[in-house]
């Protein structure tokens, strides 16, 4: 079981999917990982030490360092691929 559905396990609250009109430069799935598993960008802040702040830009569009992808990454046990998953050109 990953960290991520370990918390999840624990934490049940429904949350909805946010929608931006931002362009993005990767495709990102953390949105839809964080949602399928109910966990608030403050879940995942405490598990990771990742700020929300620092999740919710990511979150909208900003390209993150590669330590802070590798964070995410591991927290939900995939490769950085699966989660930005193809470059967008604006």
């Amino acid at each position: 079981m990953t960290p991520a559905e370990k918390l999840s396990s624990a934490n049940h609250k429904k949350t909805e999917p946010y929608a931006s009109g931002r362009t993005l430069h990767w495709r990102c799935e953390l949105v839809r990982l964080r949602h399928e598993l109910h966990l608030t960008l403050r879940d995942i802040e405490a598990a990771t030490g990742i700020t929300s702040a620092a999740l919710s830009t990511i979150e909208h569009g900003t390209d993150p360092r590669l330590t802070t992808a590798t964070t995410i990454a591991r927290f939900f046990g995939k490769a950085i691929e699966e989660i930005w998953t193809e470059r967008i050109d604006p």
